[in-house]
């Protein structure tokens, strides 16, 4: 498998797009750009906050797979032509399976230590991609607030559309014609005779900060992390690995081509727990040569 540009050119704009999403809705906060955003009515306002739920939820689900994709397949392309022992690759490919997995190959790191600051970095982005999940559905709340409206009579009753023409002032009712003061208050039932003003509760779009700045610290974090774990494969692009994934097939491809990694395990290990293999594993190999695909 050929370690390719256009792979890291797309984890990392897609890292960059992440903590440009993340400024922008700050940009947006900071003017409450979202305030414009508003709803009227219980339909209206359910229909707004299911709209803007899963629609962010949808957009960070989709984003934080491939960024997952694209972080863990370049990691594993860089380990596999990096000399390091048996162990430290297994380790490595295991912490990448997911966070439980990753929690747990930090936590063998105390019996046999391969690397475990390589594991700390790749914990630690899954960890992120975890806290993604959760504060993207927190980012946007839908809030009730109060407009003023003019309603003025058409020879009509109250209740009836055709009754009365209503303008909404404004949404705070701080900023309203000079006279509003003369206007009365609309009456709950009956005729309406003369122009009156009326409170309308409705909702809007609003951005959580907390949330916000969270999902922006994470997104840089991740950014960095995703560098950690992949450095070095931009630069190495020529290398052609023996194997590009540490699947049940390639190991098995692996080992037929190369008996001596098998039997050289095999020789030192007779009961195949975890931890005797771990300890047999610390032997260094490197995957990426071209022509004997193993080195020790």
């Amino acid at each position: 498998m050929k370690l390719s540009l256009p792979e890291s050119f797309a984890c990392f704009s897609l890292h960059i797009l992440l903590v440009g999403i993340h400024v922008a809705l700050l940009q947006v906060y900071l003017h409450h750009y979202e305030h414009k955003i508003t709803a009227s009515g219980n339909t209206a306002t359910t229909a707004l906050s299911l709209a803007v739920r899963i629609g962010s939820q949808v957009i960070a689900t989709i984003l934080t797979m491939f960024l997952v994709l694209f972080t863990q397949q370049l990691s594993l392309k860089r380990n596999f032509h990096v000399r390091q022992t048996l162990t430290a690759l297994h380790d490595k490919s295991n912490a990448w399976l997911g966070l439980g997995s990753a929690f747990l190959t930090l936590y063998q790191q105390k019996t046999t230590k391969t690397s475990p600051w390589y594991i700390v970095a790749i914990t630690m982005y899954l960890l992120g991609i975890f806290i993604l999940h959760i504060t993207t559905p927190a980012l946007f709340d839908v809030i009730p607030f109060t407009q003023t409206a003019l309603v003025t009579p058409i020879n009509g009753t109250v209740g009836a559309p055709q009754a009365a023409v209503v303008r909404l002032l404004n949404s705070t009712g701080s900023i309203l014609l000079p006279n509003i003061t003369a206007y009365p208050d609309c009456p709950s039932s009956g005729l309406i005779s003369e122009p009156c003003i009326e409170q309308i509760v409705a909702s809007m779009l609003n951005l959580n900060a907390f949330a916000l700045y969270i999902g922006l610290s994470v997104s840089g974090l991740l950014f960095l992390f995703a560098w950690l774990t992949t450095r070095g494969t931009g630069i190495e692009h020529r290398v052609h690995c023996t194997l590009d994934a540490p699947g049940i097939l390639q190991m098995t491809w692996l080992l037929g081509k190369n008996m001596l990694i098998s039997t050289r395990l095999a020789s030192r290990v007779k009961n195949p727990e975890v931890d005797h293999l771990r300890s047999a594993g610390l032997f260094y190999v490197q995957l990426s040569d071209p022509e004997k695909g193993v080195r020790f």
